[in-house]
This record gives C-alpha cells, sequence and structure tokens, in this order.
C-alpha cells in the first residue's frame, strides 16, 4: 500500500512540474529598453505591468522593462550592441528620443512604422496625430512609432504675474521682456525673483527658427532638405536667411530688458520653488509639475512667445517613438507587435497622458469621455492642445545624426551674446562653422 502511494505521490508530482515547465515555455518574453526615469519611469512600469496581468497573460507574452539611463546613455548602449552585431543583447522594442531619428534610420534591424502598418496589426496610420508621425519621419516614410511625444509650452505663475500688474503671459520676446522686468526682485543688491530663466538648445530653437515666416511658408530650417526630411542635411541656413541672427536680435533685447536668468540647473525646481516666474519647458513635464508645485501658488500655461509679433508662431513636435527590432525571430517581432499595439492605443495613451503629461498619439483618445474630464479639471492641458493645433507639422527638429553638437553649439553661443562675450554676428558664424563641420564629418561616416 505504502509503495503504490509513493508512485501516485510521484506521478502527482511528475505532473506538476511537467505543467509548470509547460506554462514557462508558453509564456514568451520580450525585452522594452525604455529611457523613462522618475514619473515617467514609474508609469512605464505600471503600463507595462498592466498589460503582463491582462492582455499578455492572454497571449502568453511577458514584457520585461528595463530602464536604461536617459537618452543619451541609451543611445550609447544601443549603438554599442548595434556596432558590435550583439543580437543576443539587444531589447525587442527600444525608446529613442526625436533627436536619434538619423541615426535609426540607418539601424537595418529597425523595422519602419510604415512596415508596421503593413503587417497583420490593429495600428492604423489614421489613428496617430499626423505632427507626431511626421516627428520620426525620414524621406516621407514612417520610421518610429510615435508614443511619448511633446512640446515646449511657457509655464507660469499666475499670483506673481497677477501682484505685477500683468493681465496676460507675454505673447512674444519683446512682451517677455516689460513682462520680466515687472517681476524682477532685488534685495541688498542681489536678485531674490527672476521673470524669467532660459538657457535655448536645439529644441527651443527648433521652435524658434521654425517658426519665423520663410518664402516656403510661416516657418523655416535649421538646416537645408527640410531639415534633413527630404534628403540629407549637408549644412546649416539659419546663417543665409537670417533667422538665428532675427532671434538673437530680439532675445538680446528681451533679456537685457528683463534680466533673464540665463542659466540654471532645473528650471522646474526654480520655477516651485517662487525663484522664477515663467520658465519654458516640456509638455510632458506637466504632472511633474503638478506635484512639484502642489498648493503652493496657482500657474497656468501659455504658447511659447514668438520671435516677434509677425510670426504666426508653432513649434517643433519633440519627444520620443519607439522602434521595433528584428533580430531574426519572427515570435518575438509578433509578439513585440502585441504591446505595441496595447501602448499605442487610446485608452494606454489617454493613461500614459493623465500620469506623465505627454500628448496621446492616438487621436481617439481625444474622444475619451474621461478626456473631457481632465481638460475640465486642468484648463492648462487644452492650452497645450491648442499650440499643438496651431503649429504648423513643418516645423521640427531636424534630422541628423550631429544632434548632440547642434544643441551645445546653441546653447554655448546664445549664451556668449547674452553675456556679451560674442556679438551676435560672431555667434551665428560661429554656430553655422560648428555645425557644419560636424556634419561634414559624420557624411563622411556614412560612406
Amino acid at each position: 500500500m505504502r509503495k503504490l502511494l509513493s508512485i501516485l505521490v510521484a506521478l502527482s508530482l511528475c505532473a506538476s512540474f511537467a505543467s509548470l515547465s509547460l506554462a514557462e515555455e508558453e509564456t514568451r518574453e520580450v525585452i522594452f529598453w525604455h529611457a523613462m526615469g522618475g514619473v515617467n519611469g514609474e508609469m512605464i512600469t505600471q503600463l507595462t505591468d498592466e498589460y503582463n496581468e491582462t492582455l499578455g497573460k492572454e497571449q502568453g507574452i511577458h514584457v520585461t522593462a528595463i530602464f536604461q539611463g536617459l537618452y543619451a546613455d541609451m543611445r550609447t548602449k544601443f549603438m554599442g550592441a548595434i556596432q558590435a552585431q550583439d543580437m543576443a543583447n539587444l531589447p525587442d522594442i527600444v525608446q529613442m528620443g526625436a533627436s536619434a531619428l538619423g541615426m535609426m534610420q540607418e539601424v537595418q534591424e529597425v523595422v519602419w512604422f510604415e512596415d508596421i502598418l503593413a503587417m497583420d496589426t490593429t495600428m492604423k496610420l489614421e489613428d496617430f496625430e499626423p505632427k507626431f508621425v511626421r516627428s520620426f519621419s525620414a524621406e516621407g516614410r514612417a520610421l518610429g512609432v510615435p508614443f511619448a511625444s511633446s512640446t515646449v509650452i511657457l509655464y507660469y505663475n499666475e499670483d506673481m504675474l497677477r501682484e505685477a500688474g500683468i493681465e496676460a503671459p507675454p505673447a512674444t520676446l519683446a512682451e517677455m521682456g516689460e513682462a520680466a522686468a515687472k517681476l524682477y526682485k532685488e534685495e541688498n543688491g542681489e536678485p531674490v525673483q527672476w521673470g524669467f530663466v532660459c538657457q535655448p538648445g536645439s529644441w527651443f530653437m527648433s521652435s524658434w527658427i521654425g517658426m519665423q515666416a520663410s518664402s516656403e511658408g510661416n516657418y523655416s530650417y535649421i538646416g537645408n532638405n527640410a531639415d534633413g526630411r527630404e534628403g540629407v542635411m549637408t549644412q546649416v541656413v539659419f546663417d543665409e536667411e537670417g533667422t538665428m541672427k532675427r532671434f538673437l536680435e530680439n532675445y538680446k533685447a528681451a533679456c537685457e530688458a528683463g534680466h533673464f536668468k540665463v542659466t540654471s540647473t532645473n528650471d522646474l525646481e526654480e520655477f516651485a520653488a517662487g525663484k522664477v516666474a515663467m520658465y519654458i519647458g516640456s509638455t510632458s513635464a506637466f504632472a511633474s509639475v503638478l506635484q512639484t508645485v502642489g498648493d503652493k501658488f496657482s500657474f497656468g500655461c501659455a504658447f511659447m512667445p514668438t520671435v516677434t509679433a509677425e510670426d504666426v508662431g508653432g513649434v517643433a513636435a519633440g519627444g520620443s517613438s519607439l522602434y521595433l527590432l528584428n533580430r531574426g525571430d519572427e515570435q518575438k517581432m509578433t509578439d513585440a507587435l502585441r504591446f505595441l499595439e496595447y501602448m499605442t492605443s487610446a485608452e494606454t495613451q489617454f493613461k500614459w497622458h493623465e500620469g506623465t503629461g505627454y500628448f496621446p498619439v492616438n487621436v481617439n483618445a481625444y474622444d475619451l469621455p474621461q478626456m473631457a474630464e481632465r481638460l475640465e479639471q486642468y484648463p492648462q492641458v487644452q492650452v497645450m492642445i491648442d499650440q499643438l493645433q496651431a503649429s504648423d507639422p513643418h516645423v521640427q527638429e531636424p534630422l541628423t545624426g550631429v544632434s548632440g553638437t547642434i544643441d551645445s553649439s546653441f546653447m554655448e553661443n546664445i549664451l556668449g551674446v547674452v553675456t556679451d562675450e560674442l556679438t551676435i554676428d560672431e555667434a551665428v558664424e560661429n554656430m553655422a562653422d560648428e555645425i557644419n563641420e560636424a556634419l561634414e564629418a559624420y557624411l563622411q561616416t556614412l560612406g
């Protein structure tokens, strides 16, 4: 009898182990590299967990989301694996910022969004905001899958503006200078409150250059060939077309009139602490602004000030996209595609927007009843949407492999102008020379 019981127990244990082994085999893993830290990173984890517990469980898929550092660190790690052809250690999906588009265009393992849409998928091009699709397109073809899309917006302390007698947020750089002058305060010869803080980099300048009218329309480009979206960008055009000089003339005048704070380690923290009344930041920071400001004061959002009153206005649609990689495993690609469908669905995109501030890339999210409730609660979000809709889709960040050089060149030379270390003409020439030299070196690597 004991022998029979032992046999039955053994058979039961074998069956249990076999069942567990089968379950493990049926659950297929998808590796997702992302570049979101802080509040945004927490939302990535939350959404991934929700997928794994619902659709993923039904589909036999488990997604492992791995934070690989911010965009610069991500690019280094990703390109290191690509150059080493280390397919085993590449992810199935990777998140990259808009400035990496030129680099991703050259990666053979990337499956273009246009090709993804031709696969067996529920995703449709018409469900995505066209401006964000253009942000991640090259040569007229959609490359990255829009996911965490944003623009810049003006954040302002409503209480401070009211106390200073400013009835409306500034709409131009000149008005920004006038408003900042009224908001600036000193004690014992030292500034204790600034009206405006800003150190323009490439994203800001993509808007301030891009919003200036040209012979082509209500937009201009930083570089030739439509900023690299209609052919390879080989040189800048802001020097010859005078758009950079026009910006610097107006920006320097506003800076001098308003005593702008021209450097900052953390604009949001200074804003929340009441040290500055206005700053330009990403719409994606909205959740962080809400959290950091709390009930200290009321804040509003306004369109990014135009260079002059003649400019129609418009901001570059930045952010990041998701890239599906072909590592030679069809099943992996199919599984990764299921996760992409979930992450870009209207419902998930609303959750992502609500938890972060990024725009929903799926236009159907704007028809959800919860979006109407959110807009009623936070009118600042409606301002963000209005600015996006009013912006020309041609206003974009340059598509090039030298985005880091463009960013640092802009920041250093503009700072040189406002601190009187450089003349405007010297700064424009420096920027053109530095970026063109970097472009020439980059193009040589392409063969």
